[in-house]
């Protein structure tokens, strides 16, 4: 399965940059992660909202770009944060990198990865009209790069809502969650739903657990996760 071998390496490498600025976005050529299964088209479907602003941002950008960077030549990809987007003139429920799939050349995984240092996450994460722009697209395989669960507008008309989008389940959904340590009742409780909505996709979820946030990243600051 091509996202646990694209987290392993992501392991493997110590999740190298994380303590780089938003304004100084790493460019550095890494091998593909290669594996049979990896999807021809992939979007990376990020929450935007204000939650993963400030310390969690020290893990979910450094992991978006090395998954980034460890995409193949042969691969197609867009990055979408579902937020609230206003510039003045026009608004929005999701910014991307590009109205449409983009091969994973050189030069657009560049341009991928300054979007996803230089990117400004905060305010509200409205989900649905992200959703609705990474099906429109048409890719193989959407994951999901989160930090909980739908409160807002709820987890089951996020389920529904992906299960009317697929009904054909042409899309595999799998979720990676940045999960802090908590009671094992309250993860369950965050965790559930996004498994439900993973596996009704042909997907997982996968918990990525942070500790220490103190701790400088060479004391390994942050572990990707137990299973």
């Amino acid at each position: 399965m091509w996202l646990r071998t694209a987290v392993a390496a992501i392991l493997l490498a110590g999740c190298a940059g994380v303590n780089q600025t938003a304004s100084r976005p790493s460019i550095t050529p890494v091998p593909p992660i290669t594996s049979p299964n990896q999807p021809a088209q992939v979007i990376f479907l990020c929450n935007g909202s204000g939650l993963m602003a400030g310390a969690p941002e020290e893990f979910w950008r450094p992991m978006l770009c090395r998954l980034v960077r460890g995409l193949g030549s042969q691969q197609s990809f867009n990055v979408i944060f579902f937020q609230h987007v206003y510039d003045g003139a026009a608004e929005s429920w999701f910014c991307a990198l590009d109205d449409h799939l983009l091969t994973a050349s050189d030069h657009n995984q560049a341009k991928a990865l300054c979007f996803a240092q230089r990117h400004a996450v905060g305010d509200i994460g409205m989900p649905l009209d992200g959703i609705d722009e990474a099906f429109r697209e048409h890719p193989d395989e959407i994951l999901l790069l989160t930090n909980g669960n739908f409160a807002d507008p709820g987890d089951e008309i996020v389920r529904q809502r992906v299960a009317g989008l697929n009904r054909a389940h042409h899309v595999r959904v799998d979720i990676l969650v940045l999960m802090d340590e908590m009671p094992q009742k309250q993860e369950e409780s965050i965790l559930a739903p996004l498994h439900q909505i993973a596996q009704e996709n042909s997907g997982t979820c996968r918990p990525l657990y942070s500790y220490d946030r103190n701790a400088t990243p060479t004391e390994s600051s942050y572990a990707i996760a137990r299973h």
